[in-house]
């Protein structure tokens, strides 16, 4: 079935709406502005993507160039 533009827009309100009425999203929010300001020299990469794997690679700084660094990864299933 094909999403007509009206379906999309109505699709769109209603998450907007959901994700600023919901406590645990802003809590997320609120967490990600506490995090510090990172630098990623050489990106991020990834290798033999497989329909249930894949292997992802990357080199973390704190952008200021002092510390160590923590940084959280989220995966979507």
């Amino acid at each position: 079935m094909p999403i007509t533009r009206r379906t999309m827009l109505g699709l769109m309100s209603s998450s907007s709406f959901f994700l600023t009425a919901s406590p645990g999203v802003a809590a997320q929010l609120k967490l990600a502005d506490d995090l510090p300001a990172l630098k990623f020299p050489q990106g991020v990469a990834s290798a033999d993507p497989q329909p249930d794997a894949v292997m992802l690679w990357t080199r973390a700084e704190p952008a200021d160039g002092a510390g160590s660094v923590k940084f959280l990864l989220q995966v979507s299933t």
